[in-house]
């Protein structure tokens, strides 16, 4: 939570203030990648533990996630956590706490049809609209299909179940529009 207050802090026209804040960011840019690279000597010896396997791939995701990743690496970062997380999947079929992440790196990472699938499958796990819809209104506008968007948000929208993130554009793509 401090990595954009530090990365603020950095501009600052005080000396000091940024020097502080560049060490504080870097101790923390350090600890990650130091999980990173423990974790990846940890799996490197089997039993590749499942639990392990999903903790990697949420460090990788994490520093994707926070943009502590150039546009290069973040590929290399989406790309590995994508890999542990398909091997946790086919150890542990049925855990929702994989495929959950994997959606939301298949996403990041443009893989639309990896992304549906994840969704299909939380789905019938019992997954809520409210969780899901989001993802597919995301996948939507990422394809362009402006038809499938409009209709997803309506769907959501008569269920009532509007996450409050979605107020804006469905009121934006549902509005008629004013000539």
């Amino acid at each position: 939570k401090s990595l954009p207050l530090l990365q603020k802090a950095i501009q600052d026209s005080d000396e000091q203030v940024r020097l502080l804040a560049q060490t504080q960011f870097n101790q923390i840019i350090a600890g990650l990648e130091g999980r990173v690279k423990t974790l990846e000597a940890d799996l490197a010896t089997p039993p590749r533990h499942l639990n392990k396997l999903l903790l990697l791939a949420e460090q990788y995701h994490e520093m994707v996630y926070l943009g502590l990743a150039t546009d290069e690496t973040q590929a290399i970062y989406l790309g590995r956590a994508i890999e542990l997380l398909d091997e946790a999947a086919r150890t542990a079929p049925d855990n929702t706490a994989v495929r959950f992440l994997l959606v939301k790196c298949s996403l990041k990472a443009g893989r639309l049809d990896q992304a549906r699938t994840g969704i299909q499958f939380l789905r019938k796990k019992g997954w809520q609209p409210e969780v899901l819809v989001p993802w597919e209104v995301e996948i939507a506008f990422l394809e362009r299909d402006w038809e499938l968007l409009s209709t997803t948000l309506k769907k959501l929208d008569v269920s009532g179940a509007t996450p409050a993130v979605l107020r804006g554009p469905m009121e934006f793509w549902l509005a008629p529009a004013k000539g």
